[in-house]
């Protein structure tokens, strides 16, 4: 019998797809973007170019990353403590 995957795991994997998301956008765009301290530097610079652009296409792909990055990081805590539940 198959087990199911971790969502925790799933949810870590998803979240470090956006920030390279956002640092490739970032990069393309001449803005500065971080590797090392990416969750935080790298949403508050994507917001700042969001505000700035006139194509509209790249405003709304720079909102919704900046919307879903915070929004599933928390489902992470969740999963991972409710995953680290279970060894009690």
């Amino acid at each position: 019998m198959q087990s199911l995957p971790n969502p925790a795991v799933n949810l870590a994997i998803i979240l470090n797809a956006i920030l390279l998301v956002m640092y490739i956008i970032l990069k393309n765009n001449g803005e500065e973007g971080s590797v090392l301290f990416a969750p935080v530097v790298n949403p508050i610079e994507l917001f700042k170019l969001a505000r700035r652009t006139k194509n509209k296409g790249l405003k709304w792909l720079c909102f919704i990353l900046v919307l879903t990055f915070p929004i599933l990081l928390i489902l992470f805590v969740i999963a991972a403590y409710h995953e680290m539940s279970k060894f009690n």
